[in-house]
Protein backbone atom coordinates (compact mmCIF):
# COMPACT_ATOMS: atom_id res chain seq x y z
CA UNK A 1 0.00 0.00 0.00
CA UNK A 2 1.73 3.00 -1.16
CA UNK A 3 1.67 6.59 1.30
CA UNK A 4 -0.19 9.21 0.56
CA UNK A 5 1.48 12.72 1.70
CA UNK A 6 -0.82 14.10 3.85
CA UNK A 7 -3.11 11.47 5.16
CA UNK A 8 -2.21 9.69 8.24
CA UNK A 9 -1.24 6.05 8.15
CA UNK A 10 -4.08 3.50 9.22
CA UNK A 11 -3.83 1.68 12.45
CA UNK A 12 -3.97 -0.93 10.59
CA UNK A 13 -0.51 -0.16 8.47
CA UNK A 14 0.95 0.85 11.68
CA UNK A 15 0.21 -2.22 13.76
CA UNK A 16 1.78 -4.20 11.02
CA UNK A 17 4.80 -2.10 10.43
CA UNK A 18 5.41 -2.40 14.36
CA UNK A 19 5.05 -6.33 13.70
CA UNK A 20 7.27 -6.57 10.54
CA UNK A 21 10.56 -4.30 12.29
CA UNK A 22 10.30 -6.21 15.21
CA UNK A 23 11.07 -9.72 13.31
CA UNK A 24 12.92 -8.14 10.92
CA UNK A 25 15.29 -7.24 14.58
CA UNK A 26 14.81 -10.35 15.64
CA UNK A 27 13.47 -9.22 18.96
CA UNK A 28 12.04 -11.92 20.64
CA UNK A 29 10.33 -9.49 23.49
CA UNK A 30 6.55 -8.46 22.58
CA UNK A 31 6.48 -4.87 20.86
CA UNK A 32 3.64 -3.14 20.42
CA UNK A 33 3.35 0.74 19.03
CA UNK A 34 2.64 2.09 22.84
CA UNK A 35 5.90 0.31 23.40
CA UNK A 36 7.57 2.23 20.87
CA UNK A 37 6.07 5.49 21.80
CA UNK A 38 7.41 4.99 25.53
CA UNK A 39 10.92 4.08 24.04
CA UNK A 40 11.28 7.16 21.57
CA UNK A 41 10.34 9.68 24.21
CA UNK A 42 12.71 8.25 26.13
CA UNK A 43 15.50 8.30 24.09
CA UNK A 44 14.58 12.09 23.46
CA UNK A 45 14.42 12.78 26.78
CA UNK A 46 17.74 10.90 27.50
CA UNK A 47 19.33 12.93 24.72
CA UNK A 48 18.07 16.42 26.39
CA UNK A 49 15.72 17.46 24.41
CA UNK A 50 13.20 19.38 26.74
CA UNK A 51 10.05 17.46 27.97
CA UNK A 52 8.23 20.58 25.92
CA UNK A 53 9.27 19.58 22.67
CA UNK A 54 8.35 15.82 23.59
CA UNK A 55 4.95 17.08 24.36
CA UNK A 56 4.68 18.56 21.22
CA UNK A 57 5.77 16.03 19.34
CA UNK A 58 3.58 12.85 21.36
CA UNK A 59 0.27 15.52 20.88
CA UNK A 60 -0.19 15.92 24.47
CA UNK A 61 -2.38 18.69 26.26
CA UNK A 62 -0.80 18.11 29.39
CA UNK A 63 2.64 18.04 30.91
CA UNK A 64 1.87 15.56 33.33
CA UNK A 65 0.30 13.19 30.78
CA UNK A 66 3.93 13.02 28.67
CA UNK A 67 6.21 12.92 31.85
CA UNK A 68 4.25 9.68 32.29
CA UNK A 69 4.87 8.27 29.18
CA UNK A 70 9.20 9.40 30.05
CA UNK A 71 10.65 6.77 31.33
CA UNK A 72 14.23 7.69 32.81
CA UNK A 73 17.10 5.08 32.75
CA UNK A 74 18.61 5.09 36.18
CA UNK A 75 21.93 5.90 34.71
CA UNK A 76 20.31 8.93 33.40
CA UNK A 77 19.01 9.84 37.39
CA UNK A 78 22.72 8.59 38.56
CA UNK A 79 25.05 11.17 36.00
CA UNK A 80 22.62 14.48 37.16
CA UNK A 81 24.82 16.60 39.24
CA UNK A 82 22.82 18.21 41.96
CA UNK A 83 23.50 22.00 42.35
CA UNK A 84 24.93 22.05 45.78
CA UNK A 85 27.86 19.65 44.16
CA UNK A 86 28.75 22.62 42.17
CA UNK A 87 29.25 24.59 44.86
CA UNK A 88 33.24 25.34 45.59
CA UNK A 89 33.54 26.43 49.57
CA UNK A 90 36.62 28.57 50.15
CA UNK A 91 37.23 26.88 53.79
CA UNK A 92 35.70 24.61 55.69
CA UNK A 93 34.89 25.56 58.74
CA UNK A 94 35.98 22.89 62.06
CA UNK A 95 33.50 22.07 64.83
CA UNK A 96 35.66 24.30 67.30
CA UNK A 97 35.33 27.62 65.03
CA UNK A 98 31.46 26.81 64.60
CA UNK A 99 31.01 26.75 68.63
CA UNK A 100 32.71 29.95 68.99
CA UNK A 101 30.45 31.89 66.48
CA UNK A 102 26.91 32.93 66.99
CA UNK A 103 24.82 31.93 64.49
CA UNK A 104 23.55 33.90 61.62
CA UNK A 105 19.96 34.71 61.06
CA UNK A 106 18.07 33.50 58.10
CA UNK A 107 18.26 36.74 55.90
CA UNK A 108 22.56 36.47 56.41
CA UNK A 109 22.99 39.24 59.30
CA UNK A 110 24.54 38.63 62.52
CA UNK A 111 22.18 40.73 64.40
CA UNK A 112 19.16 40.54 62.51
CA UNK A 113 16.50 42.85 62.82
CA UNK A 114 13.61 40.49 61.82
CA UNK A 115 15.07 38.35 64.81
CA UNK A 116 13.10 39.11 67.98
CA UNK A 117 16.28 38.83 71.12
CA UNK A 118 15.98 39.16 74.43
CA UNK A 119 16.02 42.74 76.28
CA UNK A 120 19.64 44.25 77.07
CA UNK A 121 19.85 44.79 80.89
Amino acid sequence: MPVVPDKPITITVLHAACRSATKAAGLTKRVSVHTLRHSFATQLLESGVDIRIIQVLLGHRNLSTTALYTQVATSTISLTQSPLDRLTLEEVPTAKAMNHRKPPCARGFSRCPFVKTAARP
